[in-house]
């Protein structure tokens, strides 16, 4: 389960840092993408 937490919020961060970048390099339907995958990646650690 630890693990499992701690590969999750490792995850959220990566995900994080990306919409970061793509928001600095494009335009916003990708970092609506990402930030979808990001919100179902947290309701589901939920």
């Amino acid at each position: 389960m630890l693990t499992t937490l701690n590969w999750l919020a490792e995850t959220n961060e990566q995900l994080q840092l990306l919409v970061i970048d793509i928001k600095l390099l494009s335009g916003d339907t990708a970092t609506q993408r990402l930030l979808s995958l990001k919100d179902k990646l947290f309701n589901w650690a939920n």
